[in-house]
């Protein structure tokens, strides 16, 4: 399945001039197909900057995915929500084996993510669609997460010096302006740490499958009088 999923993806990438065993980067050609969503299992809201069709993907692998988190992607949200997980669109070209990724909740560092609030680690996503299909994945924190102010989510593709296993939706015409970073790895000569993605693969995007899976925090009134009904109990 690996050297069938190496194939695939190097016919993938003959059109952009690239070469799959050099190149730390990744993007699939053009023509997004439907996202196949099977649902989250709760009633919470989705925070997304995408429409719902992306029109490519794109990915890390080898010398682009170093530890401790670089080849991470990264989209920003703000509001005060308790944050239930974090939520992917992905693709793939039949390289999927057992890939893991380690998703992540940052604060604000000035217009990029900063500290780490929250993360969790060796999730498998489960089966990823195939090109140019998309799958909706979700990465649920060990507990409900109370997120304030502008904040991050994302996460590491866990391949460290790999191929690739699967790539992350691109959405270049979106309604909406996300914020769409990477944490680039140093020493494959671009400038090292976050920047747009833009940086990378060109272009413009206005959001990548990269969301937030959220409810809305107890008001202070809740708060009172669940406090009170427990003390019934006492």
């Amino acid at each position: 399945m690996r050297r069938f999923g190496l194939v695939l993806a190097l016919l993938a990438v003959l059109g952009t001039g690239r070469s799959l065993a050099q190149d730390p980067f990744l993007c699939l050609p053009p023509g997004g197909g439907p996202l196949i969503d099977h649902g989250s299992g709760t009633r919470d809201s989705l925070l997304t900057y995408g429409d719902g069709h992306y029109e490519n993907a794109m990915t890390w692998q080898y010398g682009g995915v170093q530890l401790p988190y670089y080849g991470a992607f990264a989209e920003c949200f703000s509001g005060d929500w308790l944050l239930d997980a974090v939520v992917l669109d992905l693709t793939q070209l039949g390289g999927q084996e057992d890939q893991v990724l380690d998703a992540y909740v940052w604060n604000d560092g000035g217009g990029i993510p900063g500290s780490i609030l929250a993360m969790e680690v060796g999730i498998a996503p489960g089966p990823v669609a195939y090109w140019p299909n998309l799958s909706r994945h979700y990465a649920f924190l060990h507990a409900p997460y109370p997120v304030h102010g502008p904040w991050w989510v994302g996460y590491w593709p866990n391949w460290p010096g790999e191929v690739a296993g699967w790539y992350v939706g691109c959405d270049h015409d979106s309604p909406l302006q996300g914020c769409v970073m990477t944490n680039i790895a140093p020493g494959i000569e671009l400038p090292t740490g976050w920047h747009s993605v833009d940086v990378v693969w060109g272009g413009l995007h206005s959001a990548i499958g990269v969301s937030a899976l959220v409810q809305e925090q107890p008001t202070s009134a809740q708060s009172d009088t669940w406090g009170s009904m427990k003390a019934l109990f006492r």
